[in-house]
């Protein structure tokens, strides 16, 4: 239930944001709140394609252990 309950805020936060003639902001929790930071890259930088993850780095030992499906190249 707290997933849905964050994801609203968030999104309530996000329109809130727009509404004001804000963008390239990052919707983060933080102290018990829901804040925005900048976004740490420009949109142009992201939208240049796929930055990849080390196999054997955190994010994919994290999302392996919550029993999240990668695909994986090497079979």
């Amino acid at each position: 239930m707290f997933d849905r309950l964050l994801a609203s805020t968030f999104g309530v936060h996000a329109i809130d944001l727009l509404a004001k003639g804000q963008s390239e902001k990052l919707i983060v929790w933080r102290g018990g709140n829901v804040t925005d930071i900048p976004i740490p890259i420009s949109l142009a930088d992201a939208a240049q394609g796929p930055r990849f993850v080390p196999i054997n780095g955190e994010i994919v030992r994290t999302t392996c252990g919550l029993g999240i499906y990668l695909w994986n190249a090497t079979g």
